[in-house]
This record gives C-alpha cells, structure tokens and sequence, in this order.
C-alpha cells in the first residue's frame, strides 16, 4: 500500500536515518580517538623512540574492541539521539493533515483510527532507528575484538554472572532494544500525541526535546536523583552497578503524559463528532 510504503521508507525518515547512522560512524571515529592513532598520529613526536609503526600498531589494537566502538557512540546518542527521533514527529503530523483529514469522515471506528497510526508511527520510528543501530553495531563485530573493557552488570540477573564480559555482542544488541527501540517508541508516542493537540508542528517536535534536557539538568544534575532523568537512559550502560529498571523509570512521565493527552483530545472531539 502507498500509506505504508510513505511511513516506512517515506524520504525524510531515510536522510534522518542516514544522519544517525553517518553520526555513529564520526562519533566513534573522532570521540572514539581513531582519527588520532591513525590519520592524526604524529610519527614524528620525540617521546614515540624507533619503533613508532609498532607502538600505532599497539594503540590502535587497544582501540579496535567491540566495548570502545559503542562506548565512544553514547555521547552522540545522549545528545543527538533523542533530537533526531523526534524530528520524525513530522512523518505523523503529514499524514494527519493530509491521509488522515480525508480518510477520518469515511471512518466509522474515530478512536480506533487516531490510536492506531499514533501507535504505528512509534513502532515504525523505534524499529528502524534499533534496525540502524544494530547495522553498525555488526558492522562493527567485522573489524573489532568481541572485548568488552568493564563488566556491566545491567543483564546479569537475567543471563548469568559475567553476562556483558562473555557475550558482549549481545549485551549491546539488548542496550540497543533499550536506547532506540524503547526509547525511539516513547518519545514517538509523545512527541505524536502533542501533534495531536498543537496546530504548530515545531511545537511537537521541540516540546519532547526541552523536556529530555530540561529534566536531565534537573534530575541528573540537580537533584542528582536519577531514576527520572531522561538521558539516564541513553547512558545508563556507562554506570556500571545501576539496576535495570532504572533505565524504564525515566520514560514513565512521557507515557503517562502521552496517555492522558491521547484521552483528552478523543473526548474534546467526541463533542464534535456527535
């Protein structure tokens, strides 16, 4: 069908797509140091001695681990990550304005309609950014050792003792289904639902985005309290000892605003509609 072909490879999400995926490769090649121990090394510096190839050689093999190719990515998934999942926003607004304002009035099933594309939107923008992340993260296992530098103790009560330090590959694949593909249909749901009551498109992209940062600085800086602090998600493999659940917490206030916002605007049309 064209409606589904325009939600899945409609050609924003393809170029917002590719900037994530052009953005994991600089970020890991910049932030990771990999420019430094190879275009950027300075063969001539004094305190290298003779042996200068072996010791680049040695540096960059230190480098070249499946933990230090994903680790050297969170930043730029902490700070962009969430800005480019809801620029996506504009996929639903598009559709609502255009498909939707002529395929409502025939529709008998109002609720039923407006709930489902809020939802497929979500899956959709979940899916392919989780589907882009786990093409670089394979990517990745071609060129990099399965090592994994800290254990992380995030999956240990659900695989076993050691979980991170034996199948690292899999470790990041479920951190992965966390940061993007969770995260990816929260923050979809809320910035489409804010679409839903807001006639300004920019308003539903930028309110999800103040709210991410915002109550991070508070949260995580302020109050130092992190189970409410949205980028606690996107990082929370950088803490070593954190539990789990702590990565969900942070998402419950988008989901819960996302529902009551979804409520309203059906009763307020309700009014309408009989």
């Amino acid at each position: 069908m064209e409606i589904t072909k325009y939600r899945w490879f409609h050609k924003y999400r393809i170029i917002v797509l590719s900037i994530f995926f052009l953005g994991l490769w600089i970020s890991w090649y910049l932030l990771g140091n990999i420019y430094g121990v190879t275009l950027g090394f300075d063969m001539a510096a004094p305190d290298l001695g003779e042996n200068v190839q072996a010791i680049k050689q040695n540096l960059l093999g230190q480098l070249l681990t499946i933990d230090h190719f994903v680790s050297s990515t969170f930043r730029f998934s902490m700070i962009l990550g969430p800005v480019l999942i809801c620029a996506n926003t504009l996929l639903f607004i598009w559709e609502k304005k255009g498909y939707l304002a002529f395929k409502l009035p025939r529709k008998n099933n109002y609720k039923g309609v407006i709930i489902n594309t809020i939802l497929i939107h979500a899956f959709i923008n979940g899916t392919t950014f989780y589907f882009v992340y786990i093409l670089f993260l394979s990517l990745g296992m071609l060129f990099n050792a399965a090592h994994m530098e800290i254990a992380r103790t995030s999956f240990d009560f659900l695989f076993g003792r050691n979980f991170s330090i034996e199948s690292p590959y899999f470790y990041y694949v479920l951190d992965g289904f966390i940061k993007f593909f969770v995260f990816g249909f929260v923050y979809s749901l809320f910035s489409n639902t804010i679409a839903l009551v807001s006639s300004k498109s920019y308003v539903s992209v930028i309110i999800p985005i103040i709210y991410y940062f915002g109550f991070s600085v508070i949260f995580a800086t302020g109050l130092q309290y992190m189970p409410l602090a949205p980028v606690y998600t996107q990082g929370f493999t950088s803490f070593v000892d954190m539990p789990l659940w702590m990565a969900f917490t942070p998402m419950i206030i988008p989901v819960v605003t996302s529902f009551f916002i979804i409520i309203w605007f059906l009763k307020r049309k309700e009014k309408y509609v009989d």
